[in-house]
């Protein structure tokens, strides 16, 4: 009686650490606590580049860096709300309206990439 006690509460246990890893994880690295940093609107508003921060680890940035952390850049289209294509960026602030340029056939993030649109072909530039 004893045995399968302690064996069912190990269990428990185990499941307990193990679920508490996985959030820990998405806190400090993932994008459960991001949040929406910018939004830009191509001119005919049909698709628009999303800055979306990540979760970061706490320990390495203090007050006041917001835009210095990590963050998705992603081409969304409007009708649908589906996601064209997704780049990451070490810095926030590398996306602003002055570097996105919109033109009949392609989106230029400058210093991240450029979509061909409405295929969402992603061409990195490095």
């Amino acid at each position: 009686m004893k045995g399968r006690k302690l064996a069912r509460w190990m269990g428990v246990l185990l499941v307990a650490i193990l679920l508490l890893s996985i959030l820990s994880y998405q806190i400090f690295y993932g994008e459960l606590f991001g949040y929406e940093r910018g939004s830009y609107d191509s001119p005919d508003g049909r698709y628009r580049i999303v800055v979306q921060a990540r979760g970061v680890n706490l320990s390495i940035y203090g007050f006041g860096d917001g835009g210095a952390v990590p963050a998705n850049v992603s081409l969304i289209d409007n009708k649908t709300g589906r996601r064209i294509g997704r780049q990451t960026v070490d810095r926030a602030y590398l996306v602003n309206s002055g570097t996105v340029i919109w033109s009949p056939s392609n989106v230029v993030v400058v210093d991240v990439g450029e979509w061909k649109l409405p295929s969402g072909k992603f061409d990195p530039i490095w």
